[in-house]
């Protein structure tokens, strides 16, 4: 992650965090305080609060722009990664259940296997009638059945234990539970449909 987006990332994040805690505590803005000058008696205290969604509408608009800018590909190169991880011992293993000798010089891998419809391409050996081995090319059909359970697990595993997922996903997965929740569900001051009647 760029220095960029972890900022952009943490400000979102606490931005966050501030509106949580004014709605679940249904606070009222009385007086402020900036920089020790003390700011009191609003005649309009709502102007805070929609102020508030307003600087909370442009962090989630820079973390959309930075996260569009590497979270994508960071995303897929993760997704990849543990799908290969998990997959592909399963693939192997499907390999040697069906040949007693294949060449492990070919890639047991995932999306290859997706690639080609799902159909491996391998190589084995084989023994001749002179007692020589010889390898010939395979095609071993895979059934999605026979993977399913270790594609579910690899999907679990990028969705539970991946850095990625709390790196880009949470902060849209907050900010969009904060919007339904405190700017349109509960009732309290800052609810954005209070703010803009």
């Amino acid at each position: 992650m760029t220095e960029g987006f972890i900022r952009q990332r943490r400000n979102l994040i606490i931005t966050n965090i501030i509106i949580i805690f004014l709605a679940l505590a249904k606070v009222k803005i009385e007086q402020l305080s900036v920089a020790g000058v003390q700011f009191g008696a609003f005649e309009n205290p709502e102007i805070l609060l929609l102020f508030l969604w307003v600087t909370w509408a442009y962090f989630l608009y820079r973390y959309s722009v930075y996260f569009l800018e590497e979270g994508p590909s960071n995303l897929l190169k993760t997704w990849r990664r543990d799908f290969e991880a998990t997959v592909n011992p399963r693939i192997k293993s499907l390999v040697y259940r069906a040949y007693d000798k294949p060449n492990d010089g070919c890639a047991y891998s995932y999306w290859g296997l997706r690639h080609n419809g799902y159909i491996y391409n391998g190589q084995a050996y084989e023994q001749t009638e002179g007692n020589e081995e010889r390898m010939f090319n395979f095609k071993l059909p895979v059934y999605r059945r026979q993977i399913i359970l270790w594609e579910a697990m690899a999907f679990l595993r990028f969705s539970i234990f991946s850095p990625p997922i709390t790196d880009y996903i949470l902060g849209f997965v907050l900010s969009f539970g904060v919007a339904t929740y405190c700017g349109f569900i509960l009732g309290w001051g800052g609810n954005i449909l209070n703010l803009l009647q």
